[in-house]
């Protein structure tokens, strides 16, 4: 009778785990396809940059500005709106799709100077610069040049260069890192998410070695970037238990410098 229990026990174990790591592949398979999905869906960043003059001549000359120059502006609700058109094509299936849309948490733009955040509303956040506070002034960033920028009591914008603020590129590439992160953490809060999600996103001028290999995927900083952060939560109910596999994922598309 023993032995019986002790056969029962095992076959009920090997079951369950098989199961729990069958549900886990389906998983993996799904993501790898919405993956694929989305990251088709995010070039179309690279069609919706607005039909000005200025925009088509700082494209021509790679993003690369003098700080006199305004930034390119992205034509926002066109490019969420091609987005999803792209999206839907790939599935032709509108329950899958709506449930795609509704797992993506947020999506974010992100220039030299400031970024932009829509959540599941696609309504889009006022700018958030790239700012710090130093020596009592609100200091503004460019994660594209060495300059920065105040506001004297004049309200004139003055320009100096972060080495006279006692910065150097990297610790300025980690404050606009930072505040990306800030914005992210503060939109994907809640939906049974203690806190904010923070995405590893890579300082080149970072060269220790360790910190080149864990942060070297994803870089934001090398030029106009549209990604979103897609969340495929599931609930697994396996011999009365509740199994949860959380899967984030951050796609997205570069416009790259020259």
């Amino acid at each position: 009778m023993g032995k019986l229990v002790a056969y029962i026990i095992v076959i009920s174990f090997i079951v369950v785990t098989f199961l729990a790591a069958y549900n886990l592949y389906q998983n993996n398979y799904a993501v790898q396809d919405i993956n694929y999905a989305l990251s088709l869906s995010a070039k179309a960043l690279a069609n919706n940059v607005n039909n000005t003059r200025s925009n088509f001549n700082n494209t021509s000359k790679g993003y690369k500005k003098n700080m006199y120059e305004e930034s390119i502006e992205v034509d926002k609700e066109r490019l969420l709106q091609e987005f999803y058109e792209t999206l839907y094509t790939n599935y032709y299936n509108e329950d899958l799709y709506r449930q795609i849309k509704k797992n993506i948490l947020i999506k974010m733009i992100v220039y030299s100077d400031k970024c932009y955040v829509a959540k599941k509303n696609d309504k889009w956040s006022p700018p958030y610069f790239f700012t710090k506070e130093s020596g009592g002034k609100l200091i503004y960033f460019n994660s594209n040049n060495d300059l920065a920028y105040y506001y004297n009591s004049s309200n004139n914008r003055i320009y100096t260069n972060i080495s006279n603020l006692g910065i150097t590129e990297k610790e300025k590439q980690q404050i606009v890192i930072d505040k990306i992160n800030s914005i992210v953490a503060q939109n994907t809060y809640g939906d049974n998410r203690e806190m904010g999600l923070k995405i590893g996103m890579y300082n080149p001028f970072n060269i220790d070695g360790k910190y080149m290999e864990s942060y070297s995927r994803f870089n934001v900083l090398d030029g106009l970037t549209f990604f979103i952060v897609h969340a495929s939560d599931r609930n697994i109910f396996l011999d009365n238990k509740e199994f949860r596999y959380n899967n984030y994922t951050v796609i997205g598309y570069t416009m790259i410098h020259e």
